[in-house]
C-alpha cells in the first residue's frame, strides 16, 4: 500500500505518522513544497495546546481537540519536547459575558476534559522542495507530479492548509469552499511588564463574530504574546503587511463569498483593520482582559496567516472539514485548534482511509 500525503505541516506530518501506525507495511511519503517542513501555519501558530473549552459539544472540532491535547501532551512527554501545562484563565470582563462564561464551563464538562495517553515514534519519508504541480489518475493509481520528480500512490491525502482548495482542484474536485487568508498580528509584552500575565488569558467569545479576539499567551521559551487581530492578507503566505500575491489577492477579491462575508461583518472588518495600524487601539482591546497594560508596554511580535475556509454564502467554516473522494481525502478546513488536534486528526484520517479501503 502506497500513500502520498501532500503538505508537510503539522497536520500532514501527524497524518503520515498515524497512517504509518495503521498500515505498518505500507509506504508513506510526505511531499512538502518548501525547503523544510512546518514553515507556514504550523510554524506561525501561537504555540497553545487548546483543551476544547470553546467548541460546540458533539462537533468534530470538540472531539478532535479533546483527544488531540491528550495525545499531544503524551507525545511531548515521550519525546522530551518542551511544553508546559500552565492552565487557562478565561475572563468575563462585562456582566453580559457571565452567562456565556457559564456556558463555556458546561461545554468543557460535556467535552470531557481529562486524561492523557502515550504515543509511539514517527516513521516514513519526507521530501522537501517538492511542490505538487499535477495530479493524474492512471490505471487505478495516482501519479503525483512535483518539482523534484514523480510519485505513484494508491491514495493521496491533501493536508496543504493555505492551498488545500487549490490542491483539491488538481485532484479533480469542485472548489465548494475557498480559502481566504487572514493575517493575525501580535505584540509582545516587554520583559519588565511580563509579571502582569502568569497564565493564558482568553476572552469569552462573542457568538455574533467569527473570530475569538485578542488574548494573552505565555510562550514556552519565555515571553508573553498579546493578540492576534484578524486582517485580510494580500497573499496566502503574507506574514507582513507589504506581502502581496496578485494571484492570491485576485482569488479573494473575485470570490462572491468573501464580499458576502464583508457585508455580514462590516464593523468587525473595519475595527480589525484599524487595530492593525494603531497600537493604542490594540492596547484598548487588551485592556478588557488586563487593564494595567499600556501601549508603551508593547513591542512588535510575530504574525501568522490563518487559512480560513469561507462558503459561497459568506459564512466562515468553524468546524474541521474533510472531503472524501475516490482514492483521496482532502482536509479543507483545519483552523485552531488544528495544531492541538493534529495527532487526533491524523488518527481520524487513517481510520477513514481504513474504512474506505
Amino acid at each position: 500500500m502506497r500513500i502520498v500525503v501532500i503538505g508537510g505541516g503539522i497536520v500532514g506530518l501527524a497524518t503520515a505518522y498515524r497512517l504509518g501506525q495503521r498500515f505498518p507495511s505500507g509506504s508513506i511519503t510526505v511531499l512538502e513544497k518548501e525547503r523544510t517542513v512546518g514553515l507556514h501555519q504550523s510554524g506561525h501558530n501561537s504555540g497553545v495546546l487548546h483543551c476544547g473549552l470553546y467548541y460546540k459539544p458533539g462537533s468534530m472540532k470538540a472531539r478532535l481537540a479533546v483527544n488531540g491535547i491528550r495525545q499531544m501532551v503524551a507525545f511531548c512527554q515521550e519525546h522530551a519536547i518542551p511544553h508546559e501545562i500552565c492552565g487557562k484563565l478565561v475572563v468575563a470582563s462585562k456582566p453580559d459575558e457571565v452567562p456565556r462564561l457559564k456556558d463555556l464551563f458546561e461545554r468543557g464538562r460535556m467535552n470531557g476534559l481529562n486524561g492523557l495517553q502515550m504515543l509511539g515514534p514517527i516513521g516514513g519519508t519526507v521530501a522537501t522542495n517538492a511542490r505538487v504541480t499535477k495530479l493524474e489518475k492512471q490505471r487505478g493509481r495516482w501519479i503525483v507530479k512535483t518539482t523534484v520528480g514523480e510519485y505513484e500512490s494508491d491514495y493521496i491525502v491533501n493536508c496543504t492548509g493555505l492551498h488545500c482548495d487549490r490542491v483539491s482542484v488538481l485532484a479533480g474536485e469542485k472548489r465548494k469552499l475557498r480559502i481566504v487568508p487572514f493575517r493575525g498580528e501580535y505584540y509582545k509584552l516587554k520583559a519588565e511588564r511580563q509579571h502582569l500575565v502568569r497564565h493564558l488569558i482568553y476572552p469569552v467569545p462573542d457568538p455574533k463574530f467569527p473570530f475569538l479576539g485578542v488574548h494573552f499567551t505565555r510562550l514556552i521559551h519565555g515571553g508573553i504574546e498579546a493578540g492576534p487581530n484578524a486582517v485580510l492578507a494580500f497573499a496566502r503566505e503574507g506574514y507582513r503587511k507589504t506581502d502581496l500575491s496578485a494571484r492570491d489577492l485576485l482569488d479573494t477579491l473575485t470570490y462572491v463569498g468573501f464580499w458576502r462575508f464583508v457585508r455580514k461583518y462590516p464593523r468587525l472588518c473595519f475595527s480589525e483593520l484599524r487595530r492593525s495600524f494603531s497600537k493604542t487601539l490594540f492596547c484598548q482591546s487588551l485592556n478588557a482582559l488586563v487593564p494595567d497594560v499600556r501601549p508603551e508596554d508593547l513591542e512588535p511580535g510575530g504574525s501568522g496567516v490563518r487559512a480560513q475556509a469561507i462558503s459561497i454564502n459568506g459564512e466562515t467554516v468553524q468546524d474541521f472539514s474533510f472531503a472524501i473522494a475516490e482514492q483521496s481525502l482532502h482536509v479543507l478546513n483545519a483552523p485552531s485548534p488544528g495544531a492541538t488536534a493534529s495527532l487526533a486528526i491524523g488518527q481520524e484520517i487513517s481510520s477513514q482511509l481504513a474504512v474506505a479501503m
